[in-house]
């Protein structure tokens, strides 16, 4: 999808510029889709960009719904409170479309239909938590040059927490920096540089800069799913440095 986009897409739920390993691909593809549909409680700046149309759902808290646990136990649960606005619980809107287009299967009137379907085509499938992990790792080859670490904060999971200002407004919540060892910043004459220029491809990005000896040598850590660092590309992956003009 990222290497040829479709003629339609819906994104349901989906931030791409947040959510996906590689931001600017992803949102490059989303723009590039013939026709782009976006389903979210949040109508964001980038959403606004590539989405041909956009339609409110209920965000969490304000429709029904099943989590299936780690055990896999299947547990349902109601809205706490009605949708805001002109929201509607997405299992509606997706049924709503599915009439609209003339299609089986969307006669649903409660989510919990739609939870028995999906249980009884499920069966006895349960979850296998054996963890398994493969005997070797290929990680992208930097060459000689700088490798990015990019981890997704605790306050940067999922839309909710995004927008949250008072998790915003702790430690945790710090939009993107770029951090990098005292010997490192030297030998790239950052060290007096306030702010540099982040490169990935044809991505950029200008961040504060932060000398941080718990990085490793020859990386660059700086934390996808932040608004400052929504333009770039793969969050581990070759990255190129400079001051900031």
């Amino acid at each position: 999808m990222l290497e040829s986009p479709p003629d339609a897409l819906i994104l349901f739920g989906v931030e791409p510029e947040f959510d996906c390993w590689d931001p600017a691909k992803a949102r490059r593809a989303a723009g590039a889709a013939g026709f782009t549909v976006v389903m979210s409680p949040y109508a964001g700046d980038a959403a606004r960009d590539y989405a041909d149309v956009l339609l409110p759902i209920a965000a969490f808290a304000e429709t029904s719904g099943t989590f299936v646990n780690a055990e896999g136990r299947w547990q349902g649960f109601r809205g706490a409170c009605a949708p805001y606005g002109a929201a509607r619980p997405g299992w509606k809107v997706l049924r709503v479309l599915g009439n609209l287009l003339g299609l089986a299967g969307f006669e649903y009137t409660s989510a919990e239909q739609v939870r028995d379907e999906l249980h009884g085509k499920a069966g006895t499938l349960a979850p296998d938590n054996r963890s398994a992990w493969p005997d070797t790792v290929e990680l992208p080859d930097a060459g000689a040059g700088l490798v990015r670490i990019g981890d997704v904060p605790i306050y940067g999971t999922d839309a909710l927490v995004r927008r949250a200002t008072a998790l915003q407004q702790t430690e945790h919540g710090r939009d993107a920096t770029v951090r990098i060892r005292a010997a490192l910043a030297q030998r790239l004459g950052l060290a007096e540089a306030a702010r540099v220029e982040v490169m990935q491809g044809d991505a950029r990005a200008v961040l504060p800069l932060v000398v941080d000896d718990r990085v490793p040598d020859g990386c660059a850590w700086i934390s996808a799913a932040l608004p400052g660092s929504a333009g770039l590309g793969p969050s581990i992956g070759p990255v190129t440095l400079r001051v900031a003009s």
